[in-house]
Order: C-alpha cells, then sequence, then structure tokens
C-alpha cells in the first residue's frame, strides 16, 4: 500500500501546515480521511485478498483525491465530496462483491458520508446569515434527506451510504452558490 503511504505523507504535511485554524479549515476533514485510509489498510493487510487490495487501491485513490481537494486554498469542498461519493460508491461494490464484509464495509461508508455530511454543514452555516434564501432552504432539505439515507445505510442499505453523500454533496453546492 504505497499510495496510502503517499497520502498519509500529504495529510501530514496539510496538517503541518494548518497553523492558523482560519487558514486551514478542513483538517478535521482530512484526519477523517486519514483514520479510514488506516482502516482501509488493516482490512486488506488482514484478508491478503488481492481483489480486494485492487478495490482499495481504487478507494484509496479517490481519497488521495479528496485530500488535494481539501488542502487546496481556497479549498475545493465540492469537488472532495464528489470523491468521497465515488469512494463510497466503491466500497459498496467491494461489499457487495463480498470482497469486504458489510460491517466493515458499513462503518468505512457511514464515515466517509460522515466527512461529506461535515463539509456541507460547514457551508451551510457559513452561508446561514442569508437564511431566507431558497438555496439555503433546498440545502437543508439535501441535508436532511442525506441523513435519512445514512441512518438507513448504518441499517443495513448499503446503497444507500452513496445516495447520502450525494445529498450533502447537493447540500453543499446549494449552500456555496448562496455565498456568492
Amino acid at each position: 500500500m504505497k499510495r496510502s503511504r503517499i497520502l498519509a505523507v500529504l495529510i501530514s504535511f496539510a496538517l503541518c501546515g494548518a497553523a492558523n485554524a482560519q487558514r486551514y479549515r478542513d483538517n478535521g476533514a482530512l484526519r477523517a480521511l486519514e483514520e479510514v485510509l488506516y482502516d482501509l489498510e488493516d482490512l486488506v493487510d488482514e484478508s491478503r485478498d488481492s481483489k480486494l487490495a485492487d478495490k482499495a487501491e481504487d478507494v484509496l485513490s479517490k481519497l488521495e483525491d479528496a485530500a488535494n481537494e481539501l488542502s487546496k486554498r481556497p479549498a475545493d469542498s465540492s469537488a472532495a465530496a464528489g470523491n468521497l461519493e465515488g469512494a463510497i460508491g466503491d466500497l459498496e461494490a467491494a461489499v457487495k462483491d463480498r470482497l469486504l464484509d458489510p460491517d466493515s464495509g458499513i462503518g468505512l461508508m457511514d464515515d466517509l458520508a460522515g466527512v461529506s455530511r461535515s463539509l456541507a454543514v460547514r457551508a451551510l452555516t457559513a452561508a446561514g446569515r442569508r437564511s431566507g434564501r431558497g438555496d439555503i432552504r433546498q440545502a437543508r432539505s439535501d441535508l436532511s434527506r442525506g441523513d435519512s439515507l445514512r441512518a438507513s445505510g448504518r441499517r443495513g442499505s448499503i446503497g444507500a451510504f452513496k445516495r447520502a453523500a450525494a445529498r450533502y454533496k447537493d447540500a453543499l453546492s446549494k449552500a456555496e452558490s448562496a455565498l456568492d
């Protein structure tokens, strides 16, 4: 998992540059991505399944892309959310193909959906002063729908996590458009 080390180094450098909390707002999201990375790496190491390792590389690539987007100044949260949605889709495929046990897959997908949600909430908070706008109301509705889908995923509806991430991405986009 050479690429996981590259992502860990990227995240570490990004966190080192986070001396000013205002300048680097997404370090919590990067830390959450790093935790998912380590959890996935542990699962691959334990299983020693080459098919799972291949799928994990796909997930890792998307997490690396998400980390890169969050490391930009200013961060491109929408692009990061799209990469998170893709990583969740790859994890969903790994569970459906029985490469990854459902409990582990649900945990990883839930964590990634949580990161996507936090990006949307951050954007909604920034746009909160304009709460009368239709974009904000729709963003809050998308956030709520994403929460319902995420809860459904926790109850075993594996495909719900990707749909939740898509709703969070929609909420993020609408909140960001209200800021313009």
